[in-house]
This record gives C-alpha cells, structure tokens and sequence, in this order.
C-alpha cells in the first residue's frame, strides 16, 4: 500500500521512490547545533538547486510541522526581518520568496537527517498503474447481507532528474 509517507521517502524497492530520498545534498546542517538548520542553511540549499529549475515555476521548500516551527523563527542578521511570510487570505506561506509546504513524513530536523528539501517540486512524478480496479463481493460477509467491495490503485513516484533539481 503507497501512502504518501511512501512518495515521501519510499525506498524504491517494493514501493515508490521518495522524493526526499531521491534528492540529492544541497547543503550540511550546523554541526553544532545537533541537527537545527540555520537561516545561512536555507539560503545555502536554495542557492544549491540548479538555476534551470529555480527560473521555472514550482519551486517550493518542504518540511515538516516541527521544522517549519524552527524556520518561522529565523531571522535576517542585521535587520532581524523574520525569512518566513504567513499566507493571508488563501495564499501560501513563504519561505526566502519561495512557497513552503508541511508534508510531516519529512524527518525532523537532527543531525544527519534530511529534514528539509527545495527545489523543482514537478520534477517529482506519480504514475498510475493499470487503472482502478473494482472488485465486488456478495460472499466475504454474507452471513449479515453485506456487499464487499474492494478498490486497488497501484502508484509509482520518482525524482525525474536526479542531478539538481531536488536537495536536501
């Protein structure tokens, strides 16, 4: 069964291929600060991200719920400008200029962990495998006339181009 913990950091063998474990290193965290990023962090891996994919739509942070606590805290050194801008009335949050999405199958940040991704989100695919498939059964319960039914949708998921468009 493919959930989208599985598109997040499925391992490609008997399940879709993550895109946080396709991406590839943009950028090391802080050593000594047990895995928490820094706003220089975030600038480091935007920058990291080939300039062929950040010139197109669909760039996007991604993080989850206690990483996206620690980003809405940075701030700009000298002027103290937090980096993170809250969405208002139906528009995105932004980080650095760039949409930030909460996806919580992401790790959280800790020292060697890829708790954070940017870059080309598009160039990550989901395929659709055979269809839906529908099967019907009167006898799985028929002690209580029940009527069985049983949906399959098979899915696959990979980082198209795995050079740069994605890091981590």
């Amino acid at each position: 069964v493919a959930t989208r913990g599985h598109m997040t950091t499925g391992t490609g063998s008997s399940q879709p291929a993550g895109i946080v474990t396709r991406s590839t290193l943009g950028v090391t965290g802080a050593t000594s600060t047990v895995g928490v990023f820094t706003a220089d962090n975030l600038i480091d891996l935007r920058y990291s991200v080939n300039g062929v994919y950040t010139a197109q739509p669909g760039n996007a942070f991604m993080m989850n719920s206690t990483a996206m606590a620690n980003a809405r805290k940075l701030k700009a050194s000298g002027t103290g400008e937090y980096l993170f801008a809250p969405g208002l009335n139906g528009n995105v949050d932004t980080l650095l200029g760039f949409p930030v999405y909460i996806n919580d199958s992401v790790a959280s940040p800790a020292l060697s962990a890829k708790s954070v991704i940017f870059g080309h989100i598009p160039s990550y695919f989901i395929r659709e495998v055979n269809g839906i498939d529908v099967a019907v059964s009167d006898d799985f319960a028929f002690d209580y006339s029940v009527r069985t039914f049983r949906v399959t949708l098979r899915t696959d998921g990979d980082l198209i181009d795995q050079t740069g468009a994605v890091k981590h």
